[in-house]
């Protein structure tokens, strides 16, 4: 590879960083907002005593599967639910290693699959969702099993 062509990929590679400083932007101001409407303190007040302790690890999971799918990105996904791991961590007595482990595996395997991802990385939505969606749906009903059997144990 020439010095001229590892230029012009430094270059294309660089003209997509704003894009993602522009999303970690927002999410910082999403979680921010969130915490200001009392998000966390809705939630898990009402989640923990309505959901039985063992599928909380589960629960969360999802939750934080959906939102990744719904906004495209794992590391807003992570800025908003950390929090509220650590909420429902502490109130509900369950491990916040167990908690936070939930919030990343949720955020990044709906990621995989968004549409907004897709159109971040300049790819036909349809090839973006045939190839990985077989996995990660064993992927999530993989891990929610184990989420739902490990909370059995916490």
């Amino acid at each position: 590879m020439s010095l001229a062509e590892i230029q012009a990929h430094f270059i294309k590679g660089g003209e997509k960083i704003p894009l993602l400083v522009i999303v970690l932007t927002l999410s910082w101001a999403l979680t921010k907002i969130t915490q200001e409407l009392g998000f966390n303190q809705l939630i898990s007040g009402n989640l923990i005593q309505s959901i039985p302790r063992f599928l909380l690890p589960a629960a969360l999971f999802l939750l934080s599967g959906l939102i990744s799918y719904t906004i495209g990105s794992s590391w807003a996904t992570w800025a908003l639910m950390m929090p509220l791991a650590a909420t429902v961590s502490s109130t509900a007595g369950i491990g916040m290693a167990v908690m936070a482990g939930t919030i990343w595996a949720g955020g990044a395997v709906s990621d995989v699959v968004s549409p907004l991802s897709a159109e971040t990385a300049d790819i036909s939505y349809g090839n973006h969702l045939v190839t990985p969606l077989p996995f990660v749906l064993f992927g999530v009903v993989l891990s929610t099993t184990g989420y739902a059997i490990s909370g059995c144990f916490i």
